[in-house]
């Protein structure tokens, strides 16, 4: 019979139904019906809960919190309602009661009702600011320490003036984390900037490097300074790790 005269084509003359395939490398055949969704299409879905995830508790947290602020509270009125209500202190004028555990989530979404919201989608709360989310410094200090990517174009004045401290770096995604609706850098990364930027911090660099949930050790933090270029007074930060090093392990 020949191909060119008939109403049949190739396909027609295949056999039906065609066997599924038998490994998860091979491809998917002419009449098989996909059973499970492309790897991208999970991936993405798995983005999207964990998204929904941190909303969640972000309000969750953000119901915990009471802000004294919009009272006009003078400074004896606020002292008379945090002692009658034994209140604790999360940041600025935020609180919570006795009961409630205060996380590193909480002081972000606390935190994050005093950055504006062009700062927290394109900046990375670092450095001290940083540290304090994470729980390795009791009180939060301003200015509030900002990340840039050194490419982006800010109103310094503005920021400063909200009491922001923006330093213009080469951001890497793999060096911050989301919580709630800020990005806060890695308490590796935080390690690292307190280290080259911030010479008063070792009390700071102790309690992060003491920490087993860090995942920061000293040695991790060689590592890291002997990969940075460029740095500044480089001898003195040598100096720093040494003391460091010498310094007896925080037990708490």
């Amino acid at each position: 019979m020949s191909m060119k005269n008939s109403h049949l084509s190739l396909l027609d003359l295949l056999p039906y139904p065609l066997n599924p395939p038998t490994g998860p490398g091979e491809p998917q055949l002419m009449g098989q019906t996909s059973v499970s969704p492309p790897a991208t299409v999970r991936k993405r879905a798995t983005i999207v809960e964990q998204i929904e995830q941190e909303h969640r508790a972000a309000r969750l947290y953000g119901e915990q919190l009471i802000n004294l602020r919009p009272l006009n509270l003078t400074p004896t009125e606020t002292q008379a309602i945090v002692a009658d209500h034994r209140l604790q202190h999360v940041c600025l004028e935020q609180y919570v009661m006795p009961q409630v555990t205060v996380t590193p989530m909480l002081r972000a979404v606390a935190l994050s009702r005093h950055v504006r919201a062009q700062y927290r989608r394109r900046g990375r709360i670092s450095r001290h600011s940083a540290a304090w989310i994470w729980g390795y410094a009791s009180e939060l200090t301003l200015p509030i320490h900002l990340d840039f990517d050194r490419q982006l174009r800010l109103n310094m004045s503005r920021a400063r003036f909200e009491d922001i401290q923006v330093h213009q770096v080469r951001t890497i995604p793999y060096d911050s984390l989301p919580l709630a609706e800020l990005n806060i850098t890695t308490p590796s990364r935080t390690a690292l900037d307190l280290l080259l930027f911030e010479p008063s911090s070792d009390e700071l660099l102790s309690a992060i490097i003491s920490d087993p949930a860090s995942d920061c050790t000293l040695r991790s933090l060689r590592r890291a300074l002997d990969n940075t270029k460029y740095v500044k007074h480089r001898d003195a930060i040598e100096e720093r790790l040494f003391g460091l090093a010498a310094r007896p392990k925080n037990k708490s």
